[in-house]
């Protein structure tokens, strides 16, 4: 198609994968960081994007991304936006994990 704009072409480029799996990733350590924790006895239930955050920014991504010409553009905001909260979320949990198991050893 010239000049016409491919839809699938759009999700494609190098940015939009790099964005994927920055967000996959970061989603995968929010759970990953409050198994961690958990397992350690510290109850961490802390960060802005938890999964119920997660979801509803994914699908209102995925209803925004469908709007014409500026749907793509959305989509990876959406993404990049997912990414950068989610790990952002993982340090979060790092941060107050490291503080309670400080204060735990210095209570003993």
């Amino acid at each position: 198609m010239a000049g016409g704009g491919n839809k699938a072409a759009d999700f494609q480029s190098p940015l939009a994968v790099l964005f994927i799996i920055l967000a996959i990733a970061g989603s995968f350590m929010v759970s990953y960081t409050r198994a961690r924790a958990e397992g350690l006895g510290v109850d961490c239930e802390v960060g802005w994007m938890q999964r119920p955050e997660r979801m509803t920014l994914l699908i209102i991504g995925s209803l925004v991304g469908s709007a014409p010409v500026i749907g793509p553009i959305l989509m990876k905001l959406t993404l990049l936006l997912l990414a950068v909260l989610s790990n952002f979320t993982v340090l979060q949990r790092m941060v107050y994990v490291r503080k309670q198991l400080l204060k735990k050893n210095q209570a003993q």
